[in-house]
């Protein structure tokens, strides 16, 4: 009945195949399908071909669907990030939870994984509760690693790119576990790799659902994976994959389970067995041991006549060997004939190196050390030369083995001109044996010398090339390759003392035009401040300038008034005599009026004047009366464009510093307000000052609603000479001088930002 049923089920499935065998069947559609590089036996590239447990299964459910699947190996992190990405439409394999399918499709489970918990076989671990405070390894990024990162178990989690890497590093004997989504996988690893020292610790884990996995939202796709993981399931084809693949794992557990009882039958067997061959080979025995002593008596024969012959081969052997011994003494005698003159060098070498370095005279140090290479050597000449950068030419430093009217002679060479010039030209080691026969036209110059073996090395620091260091002999022929190399070491260590010479002379110039700065350091501050100070006082005269113009704008102001009054009263006196009703009374009341206003318009005057008299040391001063002095400057243009001013001032408020600089910066801020306004033709304009403490810093703020300043230039309003307003006369020295009388004199701050309707202005200044 069963089988009826099966035999059914597949004849509906054949039939729903056939109908969906037109859309899919005649273009033979293909998907990508991503797959993890190194995840045997599931999926990888084998002489690259992708094989494996999940490829198969995947190409079976795409013959049995009709589409073609294309495979794309890369790292699990990557394949993964492409399909949420929709570069692959599908994985082959991907554990199911719950926190992935919110951005991930799975198909049906195609597998249920049993995970695994490896240890190393002398670990105390024996089950999963064992793993608190452990260290435990996980593949970055796999099912294991999202859970274990969700858990408390253990804050130790060390993610690698896949399990075979993990399983090594637990066989290496780092960290405490493995904790694998796949036993059977991590057991196939540990097989092929030959690992014996881990095994698995038995747990009651969950078993995981492994599945095919699309793009959220393919339910298209989804469906059809389904229906081939179902096809495939009935019609046997999965049970073939899944037993080439993992079969051989299931038999080894049942081995496991028998293995135990076939062992003690097998031993019960064996003693059976022994026990007979013993009783037959005892029989056996005796005929054989009969047979052997015949044949050891034969053999001792032999054995005599062998050892007569060798006796006479080792004898022969000795012989070879003491004519082998004499040798290796007479090389040896060599060798530690060389060792002692090496051991010579390195002390000549060292006593070098040391006077060259500490010698406050290198030209003295090395012809001393020269004249101990030349004895070395068997040498009877040297010559140094030194560049002369500014005449770009050589001079002799030092020589040894010639007279001094030769040495004159040679005292200055060109690069290229004679050996010596030419090492320095080229910067290599020139070595010319036999010289007396050579015909090289450089040699000419020291051939008169005797000399039959030369050799001249360049003197190199740093790339650069200092000049040359040769030695002559006049009675060896060549030179052999450990005296150049001495030669060699001597050249490098006189380049090293040279430069460090010219180094020395080079810091003492330094230190001396160092020390001449600082001799004159004083006096350039000096000047530097004197010429800042002017540069200051001539801003401060311009923005005085400036100041005067406004302040006779002010005084026109201010005066209009009473001069009409005054004007108004002679008229009315003048009336008054010419219809003769002048009285004295109203000649005393006309006076005292007229006097009142002339004291008032010189008030005035005294106001303006004291406005801008400078002072000369900082005080306490009330913010308010700074204020209401600036506003009593200003108040007549501010009314005559009918500009609103708001107040909100604490009247106990003070600061510490310079009041009528203070008043100045108010003033420069109301008059740019003014300008804006006026500018801008704004309707109902109006101006907010408050006045208020923070902590210790008192603090006033003056805001507008004429629109504010644009974005692109509000870092430059401080800035010297910079205005908006220039048709209409501005300076650009106002909000200059003001920040530098609030920061710099008075040690406070003043900035500028955009409102919502205009710009504010905050100046902050320490509270007395």
């Amino acid at each position: 009945m069963p089988r009826f049923h099966s035999v059914c089920g597949v004849c509906v499935l054949f039939f729903v195949l056939l109908l969906t065998l037109p859309a899919w069947g005649e273009s033979q559609p293909k998907i990508i399908v991503g797959a993890d590089h190194d995840n045997l036996p599931y999926e990888v590239l084998e002489n690259g071909t992708p094989t494996g447990f999940n490829i198969e299964l995947m190409r079976a459910v795409a013959k049995e669907m009709g589409f073609e699947a294309e495979f794309r190996f890369d790292s699990w992190n990557k394949v993964r990030r492409d399909l949420e990405q929709g570069n692959v439409d599908a994985l082959a394999g991907m554990f199911f939870s719950e926190e992935r399918s919110k951005s991930i499709d799975f198909s049906v489970p195609h597998t249920m994984v049993t995970p695994g918990l490896f240890v190393r076989t002398d670990s105390s671990i024996r089950t999963f509760d064992d793993l608190r405070g452990k260290s435990i390894i996980v593949q970055d990024n796999d099912i294991i690693h999202d859970l274990l990162r969700h858990s408390e178990i253990t804050p130790h989690i060390i993610a690698v790119k896949d399990p075979s890497q993990a399983i090594k590093l637990l066989a290496s004997g780092k960290h405490d576990s493995v904790l694998t989504p796949s036993k059977l996988q991590s057991e196939y690893f540990l097989k092929t790799a030959g690992i014996t020292n881990i095994h698995a610790v038995i747990t009651d884990l969950p078993q995981l659902r492994y599945c095919f996995a699309v793009r959220k939202g393919n339910q298209k796709l989804l469906n059809r994976l389904d229906e081939g993981l179902n096809i495939l399931k009935i019609n046997g084809t999965y049970q073939k994959i899944y037993g080439k693949w993992f079969g051989v794992y299931e038999k080894k557990n049942l081995w496991e389970t028998t293995k135990y009882y076939v062992l003690a039958l097998t031993l019960v067997a064996a003693l059976l067995l022994a026990s007979f061959i013993w009783s037959r080979s005892l029989q056996k025995l005796v005929r054989i041991r009969t047979a052997e002593l015949l044949e050891n008596e034969s053999e001792l024969r032999k054995a005599h006549a062998e050892l007569e012959q060798r006796v006479t081969k080792r004898t022969a052997d000795l012989d070879l060997l003491n004519k082998t011994l004499v040798r290796e003494i007479a090389e040896r005698r060599k060798i530690e004939e060389g060792l002692r003159t090496s051991n010579q060098q390195l002390d000549l070498l060292a006593d070098m190196a040391g006077q060259l370095l500490m010698s406050d005279s290198p030209k003295k140090a090395l012809v001393s050390l020269c004249r101990r290479v030349l004895d070395f050597l068997g040498c009877d000449v040297f010559f140094n030369y030194l560049v002369d950068d500014h005449n770009q030419r050589l001079h002799l430093n030092a020589c040894r083995g010639i007279s001094n009217e030769d040495a004159a002679k040679m005292e200055w060479l060109d690069y290229g001109v004679g050996l010596s010039g030419c090492s320095a030209r080229d910067g290599s080691r020139i070595v010319v044996n036999n010289l007396q026969e050579s015909d090289d036209q450089y040699s000419s110059l020291i051939k008169p010398f005797g000399i039959t073996a030369y050799a001249c090395h360049p003197l190199i620091s740093h790339g650069r090339t200092l000049g040359t260091l040769a030695f002559c002999s006049r009675s060896r022929e060549h030179f052999n390759d450990d005296d150049l190399s001495l030669m060699k070491t001597v050249a490098d260590h006189v380049a090293i003392a040279m430069e460090r010479n010219q180094t020395r002379e080079q810091l003492k110039q330094r230190q001396e035009q160092l020390e001449e700065l600082n001799r004159t350091l004083d006096r350039r501050v000096r000047e530097e401040v004197a010429l800042n100070r002017q540069k200051d006082l001539m801003l401060i005269r311009q923005n005085r300038q400036a100041a005067l113009g406004e302040m006779l704008d002010h005084i026109a102001h201010q005066w209009k008034q009473p001069l009409n009054s005054i004007s108004l009263i002679i008229q009315d006196l003048g009336e008054s005599w010419s219809s003769d009703e002048l009285e004295d009374g109203n000649v005393e009341e006309t006076v005292d009026k007229t006097m009142a206003l002339v004291e008032h318009m010189s008030q005035t005057i005294n106001v303006f004047r004291d406005f801008y008299r400078p002072e000369k040391e900082k005080q306490v001063f009330r913010v308010k009366e700074s204020i209401d002095s600036a506003l009593a400057f200003i108040a007549p243009t501010l009314r005559m464009y009918s500009i609103a001013i708001e107040l909100d001032v604490d009247p106990e408020l003070s600061a510490f510093g310079y009041p009528k600089e203070y008043a100045q910066v108010l003033l420069n801020i109301l008059a740019n307000a003014r300008d804006a306004f006026k500018t801008r033709k704004i309707g109902q304009p109006r101006m907010c000052i408050n006045a208020f403490k923070v902590n210790n810093t008192s603090t006033v703020t003056i805001t507008d609603n004429a629109g504010g300043i644009p974005e692109s230039i509000i870092d430059k309003v401080f800035d010297l000479y910079f205005t908006t307003n220039e048709a209409q006369g501005g300076s650009g020295i106002g909000l200059y001088m003001s920040k530098n009388i609030i920061e710099k004199s008075m040690g406070g701050t003043l900035d500028v930002v955009n409102t919502d309707s205009g710009t504010q202005f905050r100046i902050e200044v320490a509270v007395a």
